[in-house]
């Protein structure tokens, strides 16, 4: 298996691209998006109990199924709705399971470990949240410290899970070769892919948030409703960016 590497600036080739996809083709891509997002907040609000588990286990299948719809867009073939739960088959859904598995035990050792390295008192922390009160200085500091320390000691597990889920269902990829390669890809795509996601957090975040906000001034509820369609572009956009990505770094993917 091979990692392509390329330049910084190609980030925001990706990014285009991501785009270029979505406008040929936001029927399917925006359509099956919203129907991943809806089945994850279902499952995790209609099922007592079990629920917010089963919506963080079916993440990976469903993300996966928006790379088929995305690869059969970008291959010009019809993305049948069925491509979204193309992953819920007794051949791919171990593995995805067990990439969730180990990356949830993965995400829960970094908080444990930012718990001790800034001594962050979590009983304390709740006992105070509750009251109402504001944090005293010193938490507030062992807080900030404690996001930093967690974002820091996540960006390693980020590395090695960002192309994992595809490479495991749909290039038959065992989990730990899957996670290196993710791991290699990432690591020599490293600028491109920084340009990339801050690339599309200043347009598709921080420039509509300062947009929205001046009309809210205006028309809250228009401002509400351009919220809503927005955030419906978006998310595709976003689906059909990390597909051009891993298209270009590892090649062209099987659409089933």
């Amino acid at each position: 298996m091979q990692a392509n590497a390329f330049p910084a600036l190609h980030g925001w080739v990706w990014l285009q691209a991501g785009f270029a996809l979505w406008r040929s083709t936001p029927l399917p891509l925006t359509g099956s998006a919203m129907t991943m997002m809806m089945c994850l907040l279902l499952s995790a609000l209609l099922i007592p109990g079990i629920g917010p588990l089963l919506a963080i286990a079916l993440v990976l299948p469903l993300q996966v199924g928006m790379f088929l719809v995305c690869s059969s867009c970008a291959q010009q073939r019809r993305a049948h709705p069925k491509l979204l739960f193309a992953c819920f088959t007794k051949a791919r859904l171990p593995g995805l399971f067990a990439l969730t598995g180990l990356s949830f035990a993965a995400i829960l050792v970094c908080f444990m470990l930012a718990t001790a390295l800034t001594g962050f008192d979590f009983g304390s922390f709740a006992s105070i949240a509750a009251k109402g009160t504001e944090l005293p200085v010193e938490m507030q500091d062992k807080l900030r410290k404690l996001v930093w320390w967690a974002s820091l000691l996540f960006v390693p597990i980020q590395m090695t899970t960002f192309f994992a889920a595809p490479l495991i269902a749909l290039k038959n990829t065992p989990l730990i070769k899957a996670l290196f390669f993710s791991c290699v890809a990432c690591w020599r795509n490293l600028r491109p892919m920084l340009v990339m996601l801050l690339s599309f957090f200043v347009l598709g975040n921080l420039l509509p948030a300062l947009l929205l906000g001046v009309i809210s001034q205006l028309s809250a509820s228009f401002a509400g409703m351009l919220s809503g369609v927005w955030m419906m572009m978006m998310f595709p956009v976003l689906c059909a960016t990390l597909y051009s990505c891993a298209r270009d770094i590892f090649g062209e993917w099987p659409i089933a």
